[in-house]
């Protein structure tokens, strides 16, 4: 039987999220208020005010290393992407990295969207947007050690029994704009909105890329259901171990 989770997320999701490694490299201490108001030490998170400490607390033996991290780009003592040229690309691939920044940093978000940042926040941000982002990237974060797991730089669908399928760039943002909401589950307009944003694109623009989708997933005895009248969802068929799909 497939089985999906309930309620806003399922319990095992929620308890994961709680404890992921957190950090937040920020100087700005209004943001960094922001942040622990919205948190509300509810999060195994840290906070940083210099690129400095931030890099020595990073590569410092024996450190819980976070899985997810939130940056500013610009700091008093030097530019993210200088951290980001020190990590390596595997261990890159294991941080889901979310960067705040104002809007003449854009070129350089491009770039860090090329090195595997998986989302980034326009300052000033808006509350709200602060918050689902963070929680939409913890989900992200805690379906790695629950069920279905991403790998953005190679664009891989994984399972925790590592099975694997290889999406293009666009089914792998459809999948995973379905797998981080709420009980995995998306309407259709809210889908097209959000990975095609001011693009105006037909109907079946989704349909096929939806389709391709449901047949790299099938190997991972994965499935994208959907209901009437506009509701997409993810349903998983438990599996196990077996040969590498790509």
């Amino acid at each position: 039987m497939f089985q999906t989770v309930t309620g806003e997320e399922n319990d095992s999701i929620l308890k994961l999220k709680r404890k992921i490694p957190f950090w937040i490299l920020e100087d700005d201490d209004g943001c960094n208020f922001i942040y622990e108001e919205i948190l509300q030490h509810k999060y195994n998170y840290r906070i940083f005010k210099t690129l400095e400490e931030f890099r020595t607390e990073y590569f410092r033996e024996g450190v819980e290393r976070p899985q997810l991290v939130l940056a500013d780009l610009r700091l008093p003592d030097g530019s993210f992407v200088s951290f980001l040229n020190e990590v390596p690309q595997e261990e890159l691939g294991k941080l889901s990295i979310v960067i705040v920044s104002v809007c003449d940093d854009l070129d350089i978000i491009r770039y860090c969207l090329g090195e595997g940042v998986v989302d980034y926040i326009t300052k000033p941000f808006n509350r709200s947007e602060l918050l689902v982002k963070i929680e939409r990237s913890l989900s992200r974060v805690a379906r790695v050690e629950d069920e279905l797991s991403v790998d953005p730089l190679r664009r891989r669908v994984i399972t925790k029994d590592n099975l694997q399928t290889e999406l293009t760039s666009k089914e792998l943002m459809i999948f995973d704009m379905i797998n981080t909401s709420p009980n995995r589950q998306i309407k259709r307009g809210d889908l097209i909105n959000k990975v095609w944003k001011d693009v105006s694109v037909g109907a079946k623009t989704l349909d096929v890329h939806i389709f391709n989708i449901r047949r790299k997933l099938a190997k991972l005895n994965v499935k994208i259901k959907y209901t009437p009248p506009q509701t997409y969802s993810i349903m998983m068929e438990g599996s196990t171990a077996g040969e590498l799909h790509s």
